[in-house]
């Protein structure tokens, strides 16, 4: 059994998940880190993207951490369950799970009338059905031993309604509908769970500047002007759950990061940084 606590976060290599395993590097956690993008050399985006779990791993490590790296692709069948037993052979411990990683490929942008079945399934493969298993075997470990905490990453599409269509600056419903059926997930474990010493909470990140936003051309003033925040804000957020004792009040709701981050002091005023003030 591995000596210190240690957190699992998918989607790790870039964005938020890369902020949030960092984030938790510093809070004393050593790391499972999970992502496609293993090295630096390896492309999976139809654009050139930095980022990558050798690079965050680097950065952990430096922070006086141990990590531990396991590829996964949400959509690949057995790769959650390969996860998960290489973790529990390796170190035999998870305090902390923080389903962050999303589904990108196929499908994910296009209208209701264009979506193929096939493309419906692939999103709630990796947005719903992945999460929830990962999220089973780490309840199976965590009643086993002394409990533990789970964050899932949501979205505010699911909680509102777009103005715009998917190619002119809206959302999918393929999307939209995976985040949802995602975000019920901490509603009905905090009923179904006969334990406190489990807590499990939804984190609605709000618009996020990240690497992907960077590489398409968008920069700060883009960000600023539509009230993001960099992927340190949801990243503080989640540590805070993470750990403190306090976090028990929202076990089985929904944080807002953003608004979250700046009542509770967890991070910088980004507006302010922005801004130049």
């Amino acid at each position: 059994m591995h000596p210190n606590p240690t957190a699992l976060v998918t989607g790790a290599s870039r964005g938020i998940g890369k902020a949030t395993a960092i984030a938790l590097a510093r809070q004393g956690f050593d790391l499972i880190i999970s992502a496609r993008t293993v090295t630096k050399k390896e492309r999976y985006h139809d654009i050139p993207l930095s980022g990558s779990l050798e690079e965050t791993g680097e950065e952990i490590v430096a922070l006086g951490r141990k990590v531990l790296t396991v590829p996964m692709d949400l959509v690949k069948a057995g790769d959650v369950e390969a996860c998960w037993e290489k973790v529990m052979s390796v170190w035999g411990r998870v305090d902390v799970l923080v389903n962050n990683a999303i589904y990108q490929g196929a499908g994910l942008l296009k209208r209701v009338t264009d979506l193929h079945p096939d493309e419906l399934l692939e999103v709630f493969q990796g947005n719903v059905f992945a999460p929830v298993r990962m999220t089973q075997l780490a309840l199976e470990h965590m009643r086993s031993g002394k409990g533990g905490r789970i964050i899932n990453m949501v979205s505010a599409s699911a909680m509102v309604a777009p103005t715009r269509p998917v190619d002119d600056g809206g959302w999918s419903f393929q999307y939209a509908a995976s985040k949802a059926a995602l975000q019920q997930l901490a509603l009905v474990l905090r009923v179904e769970l006969s334990s406190d010493s489990i807590q499990i909470f939804n984190v609605e990140p709000g618009f996020i500047f990240t690497e992907m936003m960077k590489e398409k051309g968008m920069d700060e003033a883009f960000a600023k002007q539509w009230g993001g925040a960099p992927v340190t804000v949801p990243a503080a957020v989640i540590a805070w759950l993470a750990t403190a004792d306090a976090a028990r009040e929202f076990n089985g709701k929904t944080v807002h990061a953003q608004k979250f981050a700046l009542q509770r002091e967890l991070h910088e005023d980004w507006h302010e940084k922005t801004s130049g003030s």
